[in-house]
């Protein structure tokens, strides 16, 4: 994979990258507990949709940052939920294996 690059540069169009999300403390919805996730890397893309969706209510931290920003990072297939965390960097997705086809 290429160098790590600051997130400030990665593309808002759809096109899925390679992220880095560090650990952070993020409030439970409740106000009361809070949740550590870990530091990871995945696969996320932006989207300029609504947050939430018939079965999904998104926490109101996560509400605010996307209308903040007109738009989130999310990695939900289904869409209309931002990820936990805020990306620090990205990479491109490497392209796929090159596979003979058969026959």
């Amino acid at each position: 994979m290429d160098e790590w690059r600051p997130i400030e540069t990665a593309p808002k169009d759809g096109t899925h990258i390679w992220a880095y999300i560090p650990r952070k403390t993020i409030p439970q919805q409740n106000g009361k507990r809070l949740k550590h996730n870990c530091a990871h890397q995945r696969e996320i893309w932006w989207c300029d949709g609504p947050v939430g969706g018939p079965k999904h209510t998104p926490p109101q931290h996560a509400i605010v940052l996307a209308e903040k920003h007109a738009g989130y990072w999310t990695a939900s297939r289904s869409g209309f939920r931002p990820i936990e965390g805020a990306p620090t960097h990205w990479q491109p997705l490497p392209p796929p294996p090159h596979t003979e086809s058969a026959g």
